[in-house]
C-alpha cells in the first residue's frame, strides 16, 4: 500500500494505581511537540507520559476486485520507530473477500 497521508497527534497520560482501582488521567489531543514541552516544563503535566495517536491513510489495489481503494490505519507508534510520510510504501494485509477491509501486519 502507498501512504497518502499521515496525521500524528499526541496526548499526555498518567495512570495511578490504588489497591483496588486504577485511574487514568489524559489530556486532549495536541501537537506532539507541544505535549513534550508541557511534560517537561509545566508543573501540572510533569509525571505524565506522552502517547501517540497516528492515523495513516493509504491507497491500495484490492485483490477482490482489482480496483483502487482508500483506507486508514490507527497506530500508537511508528513501525521500526521511523516516521512515515506520504508516498512511502507500507506492507499491510488486504482481505481476499472484502475489498474495503485491511489491517496492519
Amino acid at each position: 500500500m502507498r501512504i497518502s497521508g499521515v496525521n500524528e497527534q499526541c496526548y499526555l497520560e498518567k495512570v495511578e494505581r490504588g489497591v483496588i482501582t486504577k485511574t487514568t488521567f489524559t489530556s486532549d489531543l495536541t501537537r506532539c511537540e507541544t505535549a513534550e514541552l508541557l511534560r517537561k516544563e509545566h508543573p501540572k503535566w510533569q509525571g505524565y507520559d506522552v502517547k501517540h495517536k497516528i492515523e495513516v491513510r493509504v491507497v491500495y489495489v484490492s485483490p477482490v476486485d482489482g480496483a483502487t481503494h482508500q483506507s486508514s490505519l490507527q497506530m500508537s507508534y511508528f513501525p521500526n520507530g521511523k516516521p512515515l510520510r506520504a508516498g512511502d510504501v507500507l506492507p499491510v494485509l488486504a482481505s481476499k473477500s472484502k475489498a474495503e477491509k485491511t489491517r496492519s501486519i
